[in-house]
Parts: structure tokens; C-alpha cells; sequence
């Protein structure tokens, strides 16, 4: 899961064992409380480094 949202899409993500990717270009700003959420796979500052982060999970499984 590929979201901006730690509660709805991280979070949402993690209660079914996704793998997750927060992009930090929406509603979750990186200085969200982390000691009270869940933690994201992966966090990306914009799209360009979520591409990246998705081919490296490609290339591991390739």
C-alpha cells in the first residue's frame, strides 16, 4: 500500500499484512507522532523515491 495517510491507508495496510509505503507528499507530515502510530515499511519523500523503493521490492523478487 502506497499512502499518505499513517491511520487510514498505513495502518489499514499493516492490519492485513501489507507492505507499506508512506509518501510524505499529503495529509501525514514527517513529524507525525510516531510513538502512537504504526510504523510504515518504507517512507518516501516524493514519487520519484517511491518508484524507487517499488523496483528494488521488484528486483528481490524477480
Amino acid at each position: 500500500m502506497i499512502g499518505d495517510d499513517i491511520t487510514t491507508d498505513i495502518h489499514g495496510a499493516k492490519n492485513i499484512d501489507g507492505i507499506t509505503i508512506l509518501i510524505y507528499t499529503g495529509k501525514t507530515k514527517k513529524n507525525y507522532n510516531k510513538i502512537n502510530s504504526v510504523e510504515p515499511d518504507f517512507e518516501a519523500d516524493s514519487l520519484t523515491y517511491t518508484i524507487q523503493i517499488i523496483q528494488k521490492l521488484l528486483d528481490l523478487v524477480v
